[in-house]
């Protein structure tokens, strides 16, 4: 039997690997309900009111809607809505508030898409926060 020179010996372990990792399986198919690189979508909510230092905090994570949020589905959905955007987010008009003044304090920061987002604000009262932020921060 005659052995293949050292260039030959080379061409055709290349060919070896080459027609072995074409062989090889393919990869699982990515999981839907998984977040996906570049899609994250979680956020970090608090709620404070009139001014103390107590807090709420909750974990909202999106695509699938999951965390520490109560209503996780709703406020994914809200957020869906605006692309994450929490600016963007319109008053309900059919609400109705008092004109109380007990101000609360609302922050959300986290990723929506690979985009970074930090947002804070003071309403009136808890009823003006809900009108305009519905379920995303009733916790």
């Amino acid at each position: 039997m005659r052995m293949p020179s050292g260039g030959r010996l080379a061409a055709l372990l290349a060919a070896t690997a080459l027609v072995t990792c074409s062989a090889a399986t393919p990869p699982p198919p990515v999981q839907p309900d998984l977040p996906q690189p570049g899609k994250n979508r979680e956020f970090v909510l608090s709620i404070g009111h009139d001014g103390t230092t107590n807090k709420r905090f909750v974990l909202l994570g999106c695509s699938p809607p999951r965390g520490t949020h109560p209503k996780a589905a709703a406020a994914c959905a809200t957020l869906a809505k605006v692309g994450g955007d929490l600016t963007a987010l319109e008053p309900d008009q059919d609400a109705m508030c008092t004109k109380e003044f007990m101000p609360v304090t609302i922050t959300a920061n986290g990723v929506w898409d690979g985009r970074f987002s930090w947002f804070e604000r003071t309403y009136g009262n808890a009823c003006e926060m809900r009108s305009m932020m519905g379920p995303l921060f009733d916790f």
